[in-house]
């Protein structure tokens, strides 16, 4: 067991299980008995902790990282320097890291890799601002939440900008396939390496491949330097150009030719996300394919001169074997470098042997972050087809490897199997080297692809949903986006996708569409009219973007076209175009009608005494839409309600009314008016 779980740090932090392991640290989960919350430990393995230099890096990771604050940087709440014990204290994230997601999914659509480069830029962005260079943007480094959001995290190699100098190779240590060429020659380092590596990051996103392969890392590191890869869309089929554009213009190895910053690579990708067509005016080196095979003894010529020879040696090949490779016409114009005059044998000769010094000590660096620099070598054997819990993993005679292990679902091996390893067997490496082994996770049953069906979460709200999700036997990857809704109470789920009762596996996303409320963008807040004449109030709903659908005139002391009454109140949000009812003063005042014959007495009987009671019938047309249930309710012109009742299924209904006089009556059928009339009851 552990000797760290249980244990109670600094009589705060409890150590309850290890979370990840990665080359210099093991990650714990542990409790915060203090703020009583979970949170990530990071401790330092036991065989580094006597290192001043590497015990100097961690802390360098502490320092940099608590310099920021943001949604898309894991956050780093704490810092122990103890005798004997170093640890960082984490944000706990609940997910997986977007290369074991890149696993999972072989590769992703340009619409999500969009959505994650985004939010990486973002998060590298605010580091820039802050001074702070990662150096080793690789998606083992990225960690994917629940909710779908992308963290960046270990800043381990991170540097200060204010701090940077010409740095030799030692120092350059980001990992291999996705290093810089900068880095990779040992030069100066500023905010675009961090650019350069996200660019690979989004090619291996989009393609499920990196950009350069190769059996050594000094293969890969050279064709950093002085390749191309193809094109994304030469990969994987249906990728945006513009995309192409985006992510060969962030690898473009000439640092001058690379986009300047993090927020001018993300205004770009928000481009494409507005106009997947849109296409970018950026030019870069040509060179493409594979770069000149170096034997790891042989003299390491000029930079440029590797280049050019590159870019010769492919237009020498045969057209059949050009094919897949061949740039387009239009991408055939010389580099500024490759149209120069070469320099003079002296000066050439003199510049091979600073390189060969240079890019020696890139390999050396290199070598040392594999695992040391000893002269001893040794012969890697073929571990393809062992297990790695029993036969590898803690062997004796395996002792002089490190092995760094991913997983990968394949249900036609057995669990533990390796299904491949980075370096080839037979291969001469240093003691102490790292060996990448991919191991088979594909035979337990709740790896294999299971089907989910999709249940119902309309009206849940997003923390009824998540509780549902997380106590699901099949785990499944799912985020939460915003969308605007009328009808949709804010904070609630509207619908899915895929939607409920459809099937999904566990290698697809569950998004759940939570409403923000209604858009209030496209609406006004009706304002006030009652009390102003008709053509003014028409002129106030003008400026509201809100029309009159419908105008009655009712009997009122009001002046005559004076807007009695509206059918929305004041303040109320209107969509624009929708209309309202007002009912407007015929300037006959209740129970007096307009005595046409100069009588004083109308309305009453011809020997003043007390008016006569009588009935009348009025017909009430229901709407076709409303004739399935329909509250009727006619009130006089005083505000009496003289009829009230619901009928269901009728076209029409015969209203029995009584009263005096004549009198103007209002019909409203389920709370809306739809219209008035005068019934004469003399």
């Amino acid at each position: 067991m552990d000797k760290y779980i249980g244990k109670l740090l600094d009589n705060r932090y409890e150590v309850l299980e290890v979370a990840g392991v990665g080359g210099m640290a093991t990650i714990y989960k542990a409790r915060c008995h203090v703020l009583n919350r979970f949170v990530a430990i990071k401790i330092l393995k036991d065989e580094y902790a006597q290192d001043e230099e590497i015990r100097r890096r961690f802390y360098m990771e502490s320092q940099a990282v608590a310099k920021l604050s943001h949604p898309n940087i894991v956050a780093v709440y704490d810092v122990s320097h103890t005798e004997g014990l170093d640890y960082i204290v984490m944000e706990l994230i609940e997910g997986v890291t977007l290369k074991e997601y890149l696993q999972r999914k072989g590769h992703l659509s340009w619409q999500e890799t969009l959505f994650f480069a985004q939010q990486i830029a973002r998060a590298l962005s605010h580091a820039h601002s802050r001074g702070v260079i990662h150096q080793d943007i690789k998606p083992q480094n990225v960690l994917i939440t629940n909710e779908g959001q992308a963290k960046v995290t270990d800043f381990g190699i991170a540097s200060f900008a204010a701090n940077q100098e010409t740095r030799i190779v030692q120092e350059a240590i980001g990992s291999v396939h996705y290093i810089s060429p900068e880095q990779a020659k040992g030069s100066t380092v500023d905010y675009r390496t961090d650019l350069y590596s996200l660019g690979v990051v989004m090619y291996e996103m989009l393609t499920g491949k990196l950009p350069f392969e190769g059996e050594t890392a000094l293969s890969i590191v050279m064709q950093h330097i002085n390749a191309m890869p193809l094109m994304p869309s030469e990969v994987v089929a249906g990728i945006p150009k513009g995309i192409n554009q985006i992510v060969m213009h962030a690898m473009c190895p000439t640092v001058s030719r690379r986009y300047h910053s993090a927020d001018e690579l993300y205004s770009d990708l928000q481009k494409v996300k507005n106009d997947p067509s849109i296409t970018f005016d950026y030019e870069c080196e040509i060179v493409r394919g594979e770069a000149p095979a170096l034997d790891e003894t042989q003299a390491i010529p000029n930079v440029h001169e590797v280049r050019h020879q590159a870019a010769e040696q492919y237009r020498a090949q045969k057209p059949a074997q050009q094919d897949s490779y061949a740039p387009r016409p239009q991408q055939r114009k010389k580099t500024a470098v490759a149209e120069k005059e070469g320099p003079s044998s002296t000066t050439v000769a003199v510049i091979a042997v600073v390189a060969f010094a240079v890019i020696a000590m890139v390999i050396a660096g290199l070598l040392m972050f594999s695992g040391g620099a000893g002269k001893n070598k040794v012969e890697v054997p073929n571990f393809v087809g062992l297990n790695y819990q029993d036969n590898i993993e803690g062997q004796a005679k395996y002792a002089d490897f490190i092995f760094s292990v991913t997983e990968r679902v394949d249900a036609t091996q057995p669990n533990g199997t390796v299904l491949e390893q980075d370096t080839k067997e037979g291969s001469k490496v240093t003691k102490g080297s790292t060996i990448g082994l991919v191991v088979c996770v594909g035979n337990d049953e709740k790896q294999q692809d299971q089907e989910y069906t999709v249940e119902n979460f309309e009206g849940q709200t997003r923390e009824e949903a998540e509780t549902t999700l997380r106590s699901l036997e099949l785990k499944i990857d799912y985020r939460f986006e915003e969308k605007t809704s009328d009808t949709v109470e804010q904070g609630k789920i509207i619908e899915t996708n895929p939607a409920a009762g459809e099937k999904m596996t566990d290698k697809d996303t569950l998004v759940l569409y939570v409403s923000s409320g209604k858009d209030t963008e496209n609406t006004s807040k009706m304002p006030n009219v009652v009390g102003q004449p008709i053509s003014e109030a028409k002129k106030i709903l003008d400026a509201y973007d809100i029309k009159i659908a419908k105008q009655s005139k009712v009997a009122s002391d009001q002046p005559e076209g004076t807007v009695v009454s509206q059918s929305i109140d004041e303040g109320q949000e209107v969509e624009a175009g929708k209309g309202v009812s007002l009912e407007i003063s015929s300037g006959i005042a209740p129970n007096k009608p307009e005595d046409t014959t100069g009588n004083d007495n109308a309305g009453t009987t011809p020997s003043g005494g007390a008016a006569t009671s009588a009935s009348r019938t009025i017909t009430v047309s229901i709407p076709e839409d409303q004739q399935a249930s329909a509250h009727i309710v006619v009130k006089f012109d005083d505000g009496t309600v003289a009829y009230d009742k619901t009928t269901t299924g009728q076209a029409s209904v015969d209203v029995s009314l009584t009263g005096t006089g004549t009198r103007y009556v209002t019909v409203f059928i389920n709370d809306q008016q739809i219209g008035s009339q005068e019934v004469n009851f003399s």
